[in-house]
Protein backbone atom coordinates (compact mmCIF):
# COMPACT_ATOMS: atom_id res chain seq x y z
CA UNK A 1 0.00 0.00 0.00
CA UNK A 2 2.84 2.36 0.82
CA UNK A 3 4.35 1.66 -2.60
CA UNK A 4 1.14 2.84 -4.30
CA UNK A 5 1.31 6.16 -2.48
CA UNK A 6 4.98 6.53 -3.37
CA UNK A 7 4.16 5.88 -7.03
CA UNK A 8 1.39 8.50 -6.92
CA UNK A 9 3.84 11.02 -5.44
CA UNK A 10 6.42 10.19 -8.09
CA UNK A 11 3.83 10.62 -10.83
CA UNK A 12 2.78 14.03 -9.47
CA UNK A 13 6.40 15.13 -9.19
CA UNK A 14 7.11 13.96 -12.73
CA UNK A 15 4.11 15.90 -14.07
CA UNK A 16 5.10 19.04 -12.16
CA UNK A 17 8.71 18.74 -13.37
CA UNK A 18 7.50 18.25 -16.95
CA UNK A 19 5.32 21.38 -16.74
CA UNK A 20 8.17 23.43 -15.25
CA UNK A 21 10.52 22.22 -18.01
CA UNK A 22 8.02 23.13 -20.73
CA UNK A 23 7.51 26.59 -19.23
CA UNK A 24 11.28 27.10 -18.97
CA UNK A 25 11.74 26.05 -22.60
CA UNK A 26 8.98 28.44 -23.69
CA UNK A 27 10.65 31.25 -21.73
CA UNK A 28 14.02 30.52 -23.35
CA UNK A 29 12.37 30.54 -26.78
CA UNK A 30 10.78 33.92 -26.00
CA UNK A 31 14.08 35.34 -24.75
CA UNK A 32 15.88 34.11 -27.85
CA UNK A 33 13.25 35.57 -30.18
CA UNK A 34 13.52 38.90 -28.32
CA UNK A 35 17.30 38.94 -28.80
CA UNK A 36 16.87 37.99 -32.45
CA UNK A 37 14.41 40.84 -33.01
CA UNK A 38 16.74 43.35 -31.33
CA UNK A 39 19.83 42.41 -33.35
Amino acid sequence: MVMGAALEDARHLAQRYDRMRQEAEAQVALDMSDKYMLS
